[in-house]
């Protein structure tokens, strides 16, 4: 695979229109290169002040997915809506799709300075979850099929616990009898540390909405979230408390984890089954050790 996109003048010419409106010099740095996984984009800094996401040759449109994503999101999440990045300019570039916003800051990965970040920007990803799960969209007549739709697809996944299965068939049938009441969230769809940026002004900033769902399922951002921070259990379960409040009860969080789960096990595409089996199991873990 190609692992990177050397951008010439023409290139340039492209990006520095999009940004300033003018075509003028400007200075590109590749931050990280394409991967072996389809649709990761190449990532460039430009002029030290924006950066650009490039879409691999492989799925051109894969960064135009995510720009619309943002912009969905930034109609919809209403006050919410504050952690999605700016999108400064978006084109095409030899047929592949690029978007750029503005530089942010990553939180540090070093054991220590990782710890430390993680627990000044927790209390702000915590908040805005506890907000982004009180939008529960109202309940259409595709409702249920749809989370009933997603139980079956975990329920039927090779290799996954015995636990995760009856689970998932115990929701379906919670479903079927109407016993439980369900409304889609928002759901981000990976929540970790890498995804959690600063703006200059030291707000929090969520990137990689490519794999959002505005109709989405509750409790799984947050049970990722709180794996990838090592947020301490007490904080995990009055966290958990106030979502279940929010979704309908215990039942109906549980119902939602497991609908996120079916999601993706419904759409792996090049992910390994074998790394969603295992995921699945630890956020399955996680959640039970809460209860």
């Amino acid at each position: 695979m190609e692992r990177f996109l050397k951008l010439g003048e023409r290139h340039l010419k492209v990006i520095s229109r999009e940004i300033y409106g003018v075509e003028q010099p400007c200075r590109a740095y590749l931050l990280r290169p394409f991967t072996d996984i389809s649709d990761s984009n190449a990532i460039y800094l430009i002029d030290g002040e924006y950066v650009l996401y490039l879409s691999p040759q492989v799925f051109p449109q894969s960064v135009q997915i995510e720009a619309s994503a943002i912009k969905l999101m930034q109609q919809s999440l209403e006050a919410c809506g504050h952690v999605l990045p700016t999108l400064s300019a978006e084109g095409v570039l030899d047929g592949r799709s690029f978007m750029v916003v503005p530089r942010m800051h990553p939180l540090n990965s070093k054991r220590v300075w990782k710890r430390i970040d993680s627990f000044r920007i927790r209390g702000a990803v915590l908040a805005w979850l506890r907000d982004l799960a009180s939008l529960a969209a109202p309940r259409s007549q595709d409702t249920v099929p749809s989370f009933s739709s997603r139980l079956t697809a975990l329920a039927e996944t090779p290799g996954l616990s015995v636990d995760i299965a009856s689970a998932a068939r115990s929701g379906l049938a919670m479903l079927g009898s109407g016993a439980l009441t369900v409304h889609h969230i928002p759901m981000h769809g990976d929540l970790w540390f890498g995804n959690l940026l600063r703006r200059d002004d030291g707000s929090l900033c969520v990137i990689d909405w490519g794999g959002s769902q505005l109709r989405g399922y509750g409790i799984y951002d947050l049970i990722r979230l709180g794996e990838s921070l090592q947020i301490p259990s007490r904080i995990m379960r009055r966290e958990l408390a106030i979502h279940e409040t929010a979704l309908g009860g215990g039942q109906a969080s549980q119902i939602h984890l497991l609908a996120a789960l079916g999601h993706y096990a419904a759409n792996l595409g090049q992910f390994p089954r074998e790394r969603f089996v295992a995921m699945a199991g630890g956020v399955w873990r996680l959640f039970s050790s809460l209860h």
